[in-house]
């Protein structure tokens, strides 16, 4: 999903750069800005993160056009550039969110970034048919019920815990084996 997010927020990044400043003006330098602000922000939720990141950008925008008088005349710009990067960014997460969550992206969506772990990765997603966590956030726990937030069953999706145990019962029961020993043995 990084992958993904990543490819997306460049194409971002840089429509928005061109839509308001004309040029993709200091794109790596905003990139750069952008990415750190990412890695420093990974616990905050995804509007908050997407509007720390649009604020970032600010400083070196500023600079960059009060560099040159020609282009002074677009700091007016910066204020509706962070609201849309921002709302665009947003959107684009939340889709691609969502999209690996249903299934989407298919059984095993980081099997292409994998090398040694991919045949036990897609033991445990496409034979165990245990799916990402996490729908229920996404959701904002719109189908749970009571029953759920005690612990208890009762949800359609299985808890991380029935997951778990499925995983150990492959384990046990000498399942995985063969995805492990033709894992290591490549």
């Amino acid at each position: 999903m990084q992958a993904e997010f990543s490819a997306g927020l460049t194409k971002i990044l840089k429509e928005e750069l061109v839509a308001y400043f004309g040029a993709p003006i200091i794109y790596l330098k905003l990139l750069q800005t952008i990415v750190a602000t990412l890695d420093e922000t990974t616990t905050m939720d995804c509007a908050d993160r997407m509007k720390n990141v649009a604020e970032v950008c600010t400083a070196p925008l500023v600079n960059h056009l009060l560099a040159t008088p020609s282009t002074t005349a677009h700091i007016p710009n910066i204020p509706a550039f962070r609201t849309s990067l921002a709302n665009r960014l947003v959107a684009f997460h939340t889709q691609l969110t969502k999209s690996f969550l249903d299934g989407s992206h298919g059984p095993a969506p980081a099997s292409k970034y994998l090398t040694k772990t991919r045949k036990v990765y897609e033991f445990v997603r496409i034979e165990l048919k245990i799916k990402m966590h996490g729908k229920e956030n996404l959701e904002r726990f719109e189908h749970v019920g009571i029953d759920d937030l005690v612990g208890m069953p009762g949800g359609d999706d299985e808890t991380i815990g029935q997951n778990v145990t499925r995983i150990y019962e492959a384990i046990r029961d000498g399942k995985l084996q063969a995805a492990v020993v033709d894992t290591f043995a490549n």
